[in-house]
């Protein structure tokens, strides 16, 4: 444990906060009490994959109560990242690193969508209270690790309402907001392919073939019952 504080607001339910540097810090099935709802890209093993290819360092902010962990916060602390769109400066054109080039970024750093994680079972007014304890937390970690600001990134409607409606003492609020999309011309599958360069097309032919060659088969499926076939196809791929 990285820090440690108590907060109390209101009528609110105490809260203590910890920050580790790694996930593997927390058990599985604390974490999945605050992502259970949030999607693969905010999983325990899709953010241990995160944690392992980072090019910089991780902590994570939780928040607990008296019930168990009751929300969290992953932040990443990078210099450059290989997805260059989700470097700051390439959402806010004025953003600019800590004095060791580092930038501080808050939440899910995959699938361009973001809000902070919260167990289902709080109240209004707890959820309140875990907000504002994760970005106080937030801003101390910041200004800990020599950082003029956080990002939060391609905050989702409900990450933009966690953070504009609930945290008093964050102004302004800047925010990105949008789904991960491809641009995928025509009415079908040979429209598509037709759109392509030349040589990807031929690449995409000869994957479909090693497809087919090892018995290989689709089906159409809600991807959220399928996040352990995901993430082992993500580690695969990698």
């Amino acid at each position: 444990t990285l820090a440690s504080r108590g907060h109390q607001s209101g009528q609110f339910t105490p809260m203590e906060i910890r920050v580790q540097d790694t996930l593997a810090a927390v058990p599985p099935t604390d974490w999945a009490l605050v992502a259970a709802q949030a999607g693969l890209y905010s999983s325990y093993d899709w953010l241990r994959l995160v944690e392992q290819e980072l090019p910089g360092s991780c902590r994570y902010l939780l928040a607990s109560d008296g019930a168990g962990l009751a929300g969290a916060l992953p932040v990443y602390l990078v210099a450059q990242d290989i997805n260059p769109y989700y470097q700051p400066p390439s959402v806010f054109r004025a953003a600019q690193p800590g004095a060791d080039g580092r930038f501080c970024v808050a939440g899910s750093r995959s699938g361009y969508v973001n809000q902070l994680l919260l167990a289902d079972r709080l109240t209004e007014a707890d959820r309140r209270a875990t907000i504002a304890a994760l970005l106080d937390e937030l801003a101390a970690v910041s200004k800990a690790e020599g950082q003029r600001h956080s990002f939060l990134l391609y905050l989702n409607d409900q990450g933009l309402r966690q953070v504009s409606g609930y945290a008093e003492n964050v102004a302004p609020v800047l925010s990105y907001s949008g789904d991960a999309w491809l641009d995928a011309p025509g009415r079908c599958f040979d429209d598509y392919l037709a759109s392509v360069s030349a040589s990807r097309r031929n690449t995409i032919r000869k994957e479909i073939r090693r497809f087919g060659e090892h018995g290989l088969t689709t089906v159409r499926a809600d991807p959220r019952g399928q996040l352990d076939l995901i993430t082992r196809f993500a580690r695969l791929c990698n």
